[in-house]
């Protein structure tokens, strides 16, 4: 019989997830791009790349800005294995079509292993914290009691609680990877695959970057490729039109088509997310630039204080 134990679940995506960069395609992928920016042109065709002339990083940059032929961008290719995600966001993340490729844990043929997130924001809560913990308890007991009585596994799954955690394997392009951090590194877009893009560029700075920034490999360009990973707008405008959470505080409104719980025009409190909790509590090496401020001010002046500081910038 399978042991009954407690339930078993985790409070945050910061201590339930973790990211590997299996491989990538190029160590130095400036040269890869000047390599198939040349063979456009019958002059450039044999020669070599050079990172100290500054033609060659040009070429490089045009490929990345869009401004000469962007295919080298997919060239450059990631293998990545992410666990302890939750089901909920294996739904989001699998939505990646062109550029990706994924292979995920099975609930088929084998019991699990349990392990749900419950969010911080929940957990904290005193009026629904011993609830979800329950919950948890008698789902998991659930299956392992439906396991013990001879359900095959594949049947047990669909009594299995949508936050329960997987791991992946997934293949992207850098040129999908980009658009995937301008989605769902926007903070009121997404929370535990935000998370899992902060974590695939500490990982991807740690394997190319020194401690000061600069490339490990002279001229392969990565301090310039991972500069890119980041949230649409980053911290000059927020473009979030999404109606859930609008504008989170990050950056001033682009225009007033931006929803804000200033005018009431989203329909949900960003504060009282799990996201806004998690984002309070990550390290500075998993921050965006000007995420520190930010959260400084979430804690002194609150998230309607922050927003009103960011509108009252704007009539500056």
């Amino acid at each position: 019989m399978t042991a009954t134990t407690a339930p078993q679940f985790t409070t945050s995506f910061l201590d339930s997830i973790g990211v590997e960069i299996m491989s990538s395609s190029h160590d130095k992928p400036f040269e890869m791009f000047w390599n198939w920016f040349r063979q456009t042109w019958i002059t450039l065709q044999d020669v070599p790349f050079d990172h100290n002339d500054p033609e060659h990083i040009q070429a490089c940059l045009d490929v990345i800005n869009r401004h000469a032929l962007p295919t080298p961008m997919e060239v450059l290719n990631f293998e990545i294995k992410i666990t302890g995600l939750s089901r909920v966001a294996l739904a989001q993340i699998t939505r990646g079509r062109v550029g990706w490729a994924y292979v995920v844990e099975s609930q088929m043929p084998q019991h699990i292993n349990h392990n749900v997130t419950i969010p911080i924001n929940v957990y904290q809560n005193e009026k629904f914290r011993d609830r979800a913990v329950e919950l948890v308890k008698l789902s998991q007991e659930l299956y392992d009691d439906m396991y013990d009585a001879g359900i095959p596994p594949q049947d047990c799954r669909y009594l299995v609680m949508h936050s329960q955690q997987t791991s992946l394997v997934m293949q992207c392009n850098y040129a999908a990877l980009l658009g995937y951090f301008a989605r769902r590194c926007e903070n009121g877009l997404t929370d535990e695959l935000n998370l899992v893009g902060r974590l695939i560029l500490r990982e991807l700075k740690k394997k190319y970057l020194n401690a000061d920034g600069s490339d490990r490999i002279a001229g392969s360009g990565w301090s310039i490729l991972l500069s890119k990973m980041d949230g649409m707008g980053t911290n000059k405008v927020c473009l979030n039109v999404d109606k859930v959470f609008g504008n989170t505080g990050r950056a001033p409104s682009v225009n007033n088509k931006i929803p804000s719980l200033l005018d009431n025009s989203c329909d949900y409190d960003f504060s009282q997310s799990a996201w806004y909790f998690e984002l309070q509590n990550l390290p500075d090496d998993l921050l965006f630039p000007g995420e520190r401020e930010m959260i400084e001010d979430f804690k002194s002046i609150g998230f309607v204080g922050r927003l009103q500081k960011l509108a009252d910038s704007k009539k500056v």
